[in-house]
């Protein structure tokens, strides 16, 4: 199953001194986004995300490009000419200038 990452803020209001001139006011804050982490490499799907803390098979961040292999994450070493894009970079190897 896919899921869809939806980013909603959440509003509250600090009641202390709301209108009457001594501070209150408004705090956001961000929930927590997590990604699916099927190859357990540390790196999460950032088309697979969900509102919710961290748990087995989850991670807080986004960056794996190929979630079906371990080999490949953005701090993986990639060997030029082996067809493998490990680094998600977008290149087999260093990438031309």
């Amino acid at each position: 199953m896919d899921w869809v990452v939806s980013v909603v803020w959440t509003v509250v209001l600090a009641t202390a001194g709301a209108g009457d001139g001594r501070g209150g006011g408004v705090t956001c804050t961000r929930p927590h986004l997590v990604f699916a982490d099927e190859d357990g490499d540390g790196q999460g799907d950032p088309r697979r995300g969900r509102e919710g803390p961290p748990a087995t098979g989850w991670v807080a961040n986004d960056g794996d490009c190929d979630d079906a292999d371990a080999r490949v994450h953005p701090y993986a070493r990639d060997r030029p000419g082996d067809g493998l894009d490990a680094d998600c970079d977008g290149c087999d190897g260093r990438c031309p200038d």
